[in-house]
């Protein structure tokens, strides 16, 4: 045992989980979910005026330390120009259980989210995809771009926000950054979205950004907004038509706003929900020939194995 705990700050997150090493991290949580092998605690919630506190404890391999996470979801953080999750995460060691770590989980939570997305659009996007539209500005829409760049070959990134000044500004950052490809700024949410083989939706929004029929017939929506039953970022008939794959199939049948929907109109079996980690693990197939929708709620698992893929990039693992 340490006298003390090592602190990991954001700045130090981002140097020490390189895309690879967060890819990595997401597709040993999700093959952990589907093969039983890692263990998650229920999320306990507790209301706030503008949002809720969370906490949650989890552990992706019987020989792992367990992980915890303390945070805050605010929705209207991202007009304060903040994350719309604030978190501490706290890793504990595996044998006698004193404190390891602690962790700036925003930061861990941005990155293990967009990295996440961009496993999923590895194994779900169309053959030969190379026109993105990302919905949404603010810190999860631009840490999804850096995230999906690193698996795909993008010649067309369309953007859109409702903030259009912040989206505009972003742009020429990435155009100066990706001389490559054709940054545009959509005038529409519609407009971004058309003819677009991978669209990721980044907001927080309550009401679906766009129709079934305003995506190409093959798209893969990348859905990381929808988190709580009341929120919509795609819309129903999407889910209705599409073929839908989850990260936790428990916690999106009962979380996930579009999941839940469907499963109230009677146009989704619970029971018959994808996980990504079925997909990864060659139990489910994964490009299809249709639309394929991935909403994503985040699950502990993918906190801890990007805690502990930190403390062991620190020297200080297991």
């Amino acid at each position: 045992m340490t006298d003390h705990a090592l602190t990991i700050d954001a700045d130090r997150v981002a140097q020490l989980l390189t895309h690879d090493a967060a890819r990595a991290s997401q597709r040993e949580a999700f093959l952990a979910l589907h093969r039983g092998s890692g263990t998650s605690t229920p999320r306990a919630v507790l209301p706030i005026d503008e949002g809720y506190s969370f906490s949650y404890a989890a552990r992706h391999a019987p020989d792992a330390g367990a992980v915890v996470k303390l945070g805050s979801f605010v929705p209207d953080n991202p007009t304060r120009g903040l994350p719309a999750v604030f978190a501490t995460v706290l890793v504990l060691d595996p044998v006698d259980g004193h404190l390891r770590a602690t962790i700036d989980g925003t930061a861990l939570t941005t990155l293990r989210t967009a990295a996440a997305s961009a496993v999923a659009v590895e194994v779900l996007a169309p053959p030969g995809a190379a026109a993105v539209a990302v919905l949404g500005s603010g810190v999860q829409g631009r840490a999804h771009v850096e995230a999906v760049r690193e698996v795909l070959d993008i010649t067309s990134l369309r953007l859109w926000s409702p903030t259009r000044s912040v989206v505009e500004a972003w742009a020429e950052e990435l155009r100066a950054e990706m001389p490559g490809t054709e940054v545009t700024v959509a005038g529409s949410s519609v407009e971004a979205v058309a003819g677009a083989d991978v669209v990721v939706c980044t907001t927080i929004a309550h009401d679906p950004l766009f129709a079934a029929d305003d995506l190409a017939a093959q798209a893969l929506v990348v859905s990381v907004g929808s988190i709580a039953p009341d929120r919509h970022e795609v819309p129903a008939a999407l889910v209705d038509s599409a073929r839908v794959v989850v990260d936790s199939p428990d916690d999106a049948s009962s979380t996930c706003g579009p999941v839940v929907g469907a499963i109230e109109r009677g146009t989704l079996d619970a029971g018959a929900l994808t996980s990504l980690g079925a997909v990864l693990d060659g139990a489910a197939p994964g490009r299809g020939d249709g639309r394929t929708v991935y909403l994503s709620l985040g699950i502990g698992l993918q906190d801890a194995t990007a805690a502990w893929a930190v403390l062991d990039a620190s020297g200080a693992g297991r």
